[in-house]
């Protein structure tokens, strides 16, 4: 299968040395070659320089996107405007949320092929040290040469770092997204189970709470012409127990009792159009 040829337009061409591109073995081929570099950066170097529980905030940050009195008193559109602007700012200076400093210290090795990404959360001096380690085992162990051009130290948050054809690059948490995308999923899901529950109960008690009206104001409504408070007087003792109604209890009886005739004309079955009309102006 090494020696297998070439499939051209022109006719079968024989390489002499090397897999060819594409071939079904360079992927088995390069994992067996590089193998020994994965076990070498895990073992070695992400182990190796682990350390710290928790990042520390960076106080010249703080300090440098901190409001003032006069720009603290400004709308919450403003605020933001004023906070991203001075987050450039600091940026620009080299401040961070967080301290880059030997208290915390992270790295993260990926490789598809050939190709390798190690992240460095540490100083710059840590990224130049760990790139040298690795350049010396690719030499030493695998008598492989690293491509010049294409290796450098970028910095994540300043420049974007192209790999496999992507842009990869560090953004705020607050842009993310699809940031526990699952998680907020399944926290919208539940709410709006439970908000239509509410809602189907709220329109149990306004239906049962209007057949009462209509109810009352359909065996008063004789006496009403005759004497208007008896029929006040019995709403005003309906709403005491209703829910629909709790928040308007505070009120005058003449908005507690009007609030009564607009739930009556949202009532198809009320005939007396003209006498809910007459109710409205009383």
């Amino acid at each position: 299968m090494l020696k297998v040829g070439i499939i051209t337009p022109i006719g079968i061409v024989k390489e002499k040395e090397g897999v060819p591109q594409g071939n079904i073995l360079s992927p088995i081929l390069c994992n067996i070659m590089f193998h020994s570099l994965d076990i070498f950066v895990e073992e070695s170097i992400v182990k190796r320089y682990k350390k710290g529980v928790k990042a520390a905030k960076c106080e010249e940050y703080q300090k440098a996107i901190a409001l003032n009195a006069k720009e603290s008193r400004y709308s919450a559109d403003k605020r933001k405007q004023i906070l991203r602007r001075k987050r450039k700012e600091a940026h620009k200076l080299g401040l961070k949320y967080t301290k880059i400093d030997d208290s915390y210290i992270r790295v993260k090795y990926i490789r598809y092929a050939d190709d390798l990404l190690i992240g460095v959360r540490g100083s710059k001096e840590l990224a130049q040290k760990i790139l040298k380690t690795v350049k010396f085992f690719l030499k030493s162990h695998l008598h492989l040469l690293v491509n010049e051009d294409k290796s450098s130290i970028i910095h994540s948050y300043s420049r974007k770092i192209p790999f496999l054809g992507m842009l990869i690059h560090n953004v705020n948490k607050s842009h993310i997204p699809f940031r526990k995308s699952r998680e907020i999923e399944n926290k919208r899901r539940k709410r709006s189970r439970i908000m239509n529950r509410i809602n189907a109960l709220k329109n149990r008690q306004a239906k049962v709470f209007r057949d009462d009206c209509l109810k009352l104001f359909r065996n008063k409504i004789e006496t009403f012409r005759e004497n208007k408070d008896i029929l006040r007087k019995d709403f005003l003792e309906l709403i005491k127990h209703s829910v629909i109604f709790n928040d308007l209890k505070n009120f005058s009886n003449r908005t507690v009792y009007r609030e009564f005739i607009k739930q009556l004309q949202l009532v198809t079955e009320v005939k007396e159009s003209e006498k809910l009309q007459m109710l409205m102006k009383t």
